[in-house]
């Protein structure tokens, strides 16, 4: 509908913008903000790229996160989550231990 004459009559251009055909008002469609999602996506490809890593090295593991556009509160959760995974897949007892200080330190 078009909001200067109320008309249902409206098209939509290749250029991506409302038109209506009564008056000839022109206005923009408007935009989704999908910032959140592509850092979401961000996350969990870098979770993806590092959750091999090991020994895990907190601090280095961080450095490497935020270097690669992540911010720190990111890589902080990104490093958690790959030392709960670690200990998840090792029987290790002593792995185990090295894991959990690492957790703690993240």
């Amino acid at each position: 509908m078009c909001p200067k004459c109320g008309s249902q009559r409206v098209k939509v251009t290749p250029a991506g913008n409302y038109v209506c055909t009564s008056c000839g008002y022109s206005w923009p469609m408007p935009t989704a903000e999908l910032g959140w999602a592509h850092r979401i996506f961000l996350v969990e490809k870098l979770y993806e790229e590092f959750k091999d890593a090991k020994p895990l090295d907190c601090a280095k593991l961080k450095e490497e996160i935020i270097r690669k556009g992540a911010t720190a509160q990111e890589a902080s959760r990104i490093a958690r989550r790959i030392a709960r995974r670690n200990m998840k897949l090792t029987n290790n007892k002593k792995e185990k231990d090295a894991l959990r200080e690492a957790l703690e330190s993240c």
